[in-house]
């Protein structure tokens, strides 16, 4: 029997058919059909018609935003298509789109992540080409290499372009605001700028520059299950996440939890640092508690440890290790919500009195461990806490914020006994989610 026609195409043939119609479903119709196009040209067509977005740049202030004319470098971005001049008509499609190819096995980090930034460097290219700014050769040389990928940390960069017409300077800004986020934040200043009434000279920064908009965070991203946490996994997690709409991302609330105890089974504390974040964001953004389950903290607690802590008089053993690393896991859940800690547990109160019986993180592990059980002994005494926006009190009841938020000491908590021993215990310095995060620490 003769093979069906369209799969004795050539190959370009079949890339052609697929780039005009960029169906998911092609690739899953055949292996022939799925080889033919598996090539980065291809992949990087398929991003785009998931993540990018229109308009792709907006203008900080209350005046309205002027339309985007697409530039040489953003068309040839999307050569041989045109590029897209209207937002997505259907939101939901999209969802589901970038849901589908966030699942092919192509769709690496490392790939979105040059995606993403070729995206964002044909944009700002194109952009100083339309604003007739020119820079040096040096500052160019900075701008590309600045542009070529996201950075694995918070990252600026000035510049300034010399007017040729006068002996005015134009300075830009431009900042990645967080690791491996996927739009730039621009600040420009000048002249030139101060006539141009699409620039606010009051705002910093006074330009996004935004071409992708990421709309669902899949559910295998969040619960890290692939087959376990890596770096990657998180990066990728974070990279997605950087620059999402908290309101309306699409996202299973069970793969999130699922993530977390994927993170704290693993010991994976960079996962759980960023999955707390990003729980802490996300419901910030959807105006709800912060609360974590309290089952991550019996995980913790309830490990079964071979050898208890270790030979006392041993170098640092592997017991050792493992206790420091759920040291570092269940101080991460107390600064994410401590009050989800399930109180007078007896698993935990044991794991508490088992840290203070051995060396394993020495005096700060012991420190810690009475805080633990001084906070599973203590009576909220009716205490209502509160940790939602627009919370009502009923007359005559004592409402108190969480005793963290994010990872810090809430504000209103900071003269708590429990907040300032738990700081003094950490060195004086606790940093929030954010700060750990968005500045780029160790994963």
């Amino acid at each position: 029997m003769a093979p069906p026609h369209l799969l004795s195409l050539p190959p370009e043939i079949i890339q052609s058919i697929h780039l005009h119609s960029l169906s998911p479903s092609l690739p899953r119709a055949s292996p022939i059909l799925a080889s033919a196009i598996s090539t980065t040209h291809i992949y990087k067509h398929t991003f785009l018609s998931a993540f990018w977005t229109h308009p792709p740049l907006s203008f900080a202030g209350p005046q309205p935003q002027p339309p985007c004319t697409p530039g040489p470098h953003v068309r040839a971005l999307f050569q041989p298509l045109p590029v897209p001049n209207t937002p997505p008509p259907d939101a939901h499609a999209r969802i589901i789109l970038q849901n589908t190819v966030l699942r092919y096995r192509w769709c690496t980090f490392d790939r979105l992540k040059r995606f993403f930034s070729d995206a964002l460097s044909a944009i700002t290219t194109d952009l100083l080409l339309t604003l007739h700014l020119p820079l040096s050769p040096h500052d160019q040389s900075k701008l590309t290499s600045f542009l070529a990928s996201l950075p694995p940390s918070r990252s600026s960069l000035k510049l300034s372009s010399p007017d040729t017409d006068s002996d005015n300077t134009t300075s830009l800004t431009l900042l990645y605001p967080r690791p491996f986020v996927t739009a730039l934040l621009l600040t420009l200043r000048g002249p030139k700028i101060g006539a141009d009434p699409r620039f606010d000279p009051t705002v910093t920064p006074n330009l996004t520059l935004a071409p992708t908009a990421v709309l669902a965070l899949p559910a295998h991203v969040l619960a890290g299950n692939k087959p376990k946490w890596s770096r990657e996994g998180v990066e990728l997690l974070q990279m997605l996440a950087s620059f999402v709409h908290l309101g309306d991302v699409s996202y299973e609330r069970e793969a999130l939890e699922e993530g977390l105890r994927n993170a704290v089974a693993q010991r994976c504390a960079g996962a759980l640092r960023v999955l707390l974040w990003l729980s802490g964001r996300l419901a910030e953004g959807q105006r709800r508690g912060g609360e974590v389950p309290g089952e991550l903290f019996r995980i913790v607690a309830g490990r079964e440890r071979e050898g208890g802590c270790g030979n006392l008089h041993a170098e640092t053993s592997v017991e050792d290790r493992e206790f420091e690393i759920d040291i570092e896991l269940f101080a991460l859940l107390i600064g994410a919500h401590a009050e989800s800690m399930p109180r007078h547990d007896p698993v935990i109160e044991s794991w508490a009195r088992s840290l203070l019986s051995c060396r394993a993180g020495g005096e700060r592990g012991s420190a810690f461990a009475r805080w633990v059980l001084d906070w599973s002994q203590r009576d909220q005494g009716g205490e209502v806490v509160a940790g939602r926006r627009g919370f009502r009190r009923r007359e005559g009841e004592l409402v108190r914020g969480p005793l963290f938020s994010g990872g810090r000491v809430s504000r209103e908590r900071r003269a708590d006994e429990m907040a300032r021993r738990f700081v003094e215990i950490w060195g004086g310095v606790v940093r929030g989610f954010g700060e750990e995060v968005e500045g780029g620490g160790e994963m």
